[in-house]
């Protein structure tokens, strides 16, 4: 009796329930898409060791998580929801969070709100709906001034990390 779980239908594949609740797909499930993701999220722990902290401690510490959280997070290896909304509030309202990894995390949040990792609308609604207003705007404004140069930089440290490993 799953019928009686949705709702009323008027027949078309068009409702206005099908359109905001369900994900495409061929987005959704599509390997390329996690992997970004995954790979996006990775980047915040180069982005700490870039910036000397290299114990799971003392990146605990910098992105304002427990270890097992920081654990997890570093590893990349989530499920397809990514990283919530509650956890970026945590790290950045973490007073150590180094400005690098700061704008690494602003980037996720502009690709994750762009739809860039296969979120329904829905989804991406409520994920940016429950960002908080007091950590998230410090963090644009910081952003317009001297991280994001240092963000634009960023991206080439990454890939001299990566390449000399």
């Amino acid at each position: 009796m799953m019928s009686s779980i949705l709702p009323e239908s008027s027949g078309t594949e068009d409702s206005e329930w099908h359109r905001d609740t369900a994900c495409e797909p061929s987005k959704r499930n599509d390997k390329e898409v996690k992997a970004r993701q995954s790979r996006k999220i990775r980047e915040l722990g180069d982005a700490l060791v870039l910036q000397g902290f290299r114990t799971l401690d003392q990146q605990a510490q910098a992105l304002g998580l427990g270890r097992s959280t920081a654990w997890i997070i570093l590893k990349a290896n989530h499920k397809a929801s990514g990283l919530s909304a509650a956890v970026i509030n945590r790290m950045l309202a973490a007073p150590w969070l180094p400005p690098l990894v700061r704008a690494k995390m602003l980037e996720y949040i502009d690709e994750k709100i762009a739809g860039s990792y296969g979120h329904s609308k829905t989804q991406i609604r409520r994920f940016t709906a429950r960002l908080s207003g007091k950590g998230f705007n410090q963090a644009r404004t910081n952003e317009d001034t001297d991280i994001g140069r240092q963000r634009r930089k960023s991206n080439v440290r990454v890939d001299e990390l990566k390449a000399s490993t």
